[in-house]
């Protein structure tokens, strides 16, 4: 027998297991599990942001390649123009300023030679910062920029958009969520059912058995909603409200994508049709220059036509690299938009 002892020092069991929810716990779950796939759709959509600017980034280490290739071809060639024109200052033929000419588009070259390395450099680290590597490295591309074909077929654009777009397909998980929300509010409304029992010992007697004092307690506890002064009302209506936000934005960002995916196609066949139109003017460049070449040596040509020429098929050139960058570019946006790239 034992008397005046602290209740605490013994322990008790008391469970409780929700029985009958309104749903509450079904709901929770969904909107639990939309939760996580929206989030999934957020890093999804940083991945694709990550995978475009590097994309760009390597478009860019293509394109400065090729306009040191360029560049350093056109100084090649003013090189030769250069040793041609000593000679015919020396032979009296022509004067020192025109050579001079020749050397100021030299060290023209060089400066333009020279802001592409200090590009390169820039752009280089930069992707591989977004690689994630610890420490400036020089990249090379694997490959020569050219023109990337574009595979889509521009009926299927905007279905292809809202079947992978990750943003599109996060707004539909925020929609559900929204909706779910709204039902668990509802569930304040329906009764709430759970089981419960209890295993413990009765205390505040004279006299205290471990065995006559034991107490076992089961049974169900039930809450009926009555009134709570229209606060789950309240809440509904706030869930409602914040579904139809959800809605609105949702489809706010459909009529976007429509435009978007419009818009980039439009851009596309525009930087493709300049690619067609820049080839004619690089060619008809080159020809050019061939003449001019001739006429030149044939004395039938100036030094300053000659360089004029000449400059403008650098330019032509160097136009079409900037027509095939824009394209590749364009198109890898697009794809992002598509959610493909």
């Amino acid at each position: 027998m034992l008397g005046n002892i602290e209740h605490d020092i013994f322990p008790t069991v008391s469970i409780s297991q929700p029985v009958y929810t309104g749903g509450k716990l079904k709901y929770a779950r969904e909107f639990a599990q939309a939760d996580i796939q929206s989030l999934e759709q957020t890093l999804l959509n940083e991945q694709l942001n990550l995978k475009l600017a590097i994309t760009v980034n390597y478009f860019q280490l293509q394109s400065l390649i090729n306009q040191r290739q360029i560049m350093l071809e056109n100084r090649k060639q003013l090189e030769t123009h250069r040793r041609y024109a000593r000679l015919l200052v020396e032979s009296g033929h022509m004067s020192q300023l025109e050579l001079n000419r020749i050397d100021v588009n030299i060290a023209a070259s060089d400066g333009y030679l020279l802001k592409i390395e200090n590009d390169y450099q820039t752009v280089s680290f930069q992707t591989g910062l977004l690689m994630g590597r610890q420490s400036p490295q020089i990249l090379m591309p694997l490959d020569s920029l050219h023109v990337l074909t574009f595979e889509e077929h521009s009926e299927n654009l905007l279905a292809k958009a809202l079947n992978n777009n990750p943003i599109w397909k996060q707004f539909g998980w925020e929609m559900q969520k929204a909706e779910t929300k709204v039902k668990i509010q509802q569930t304040a409304r329906k009764p709430q059912v759970s089981a419960q029992a209890f295993f413990g010992w009765e205390f505040g007697l004279e006299s205290f058995s471990l065995d006559k004092n034991k107490r076992y307690l089961w049974g169900l506890n039930a809450k009926f909603p009555l009134y709570d002064g229209k606060i789950t009302n309240a809440k509904i209506d706030e869930a409602r409200a914040g579904a139809e936000q959800v809605r609105w934005q949702k489809e706010y960002f459909q009529k976007s994508l429509a435009t978007q995916v419009q818009s980039g196609y439009s851009r596309l066949l525009e930087k493709e049709q300049q690619i067609v139109i820049q080839q004619q003017a690089v060619e008809q460049a080159q020809q050019s220059y061939r003449l001019a070449l001739i006429e030149y040596h044939a004395g039938r040509r100036s030094n300053t036509d000659l360089l004029d020429i000449q400059n403008a098929l650098l330019n032509s050139r160097l136009t079409m690299n900037q027509a095939v960058l824009d394209y590749n570019t364009t198109s890898a946006r697009l794809l992002a938009v598509l959610g493909i790239l």
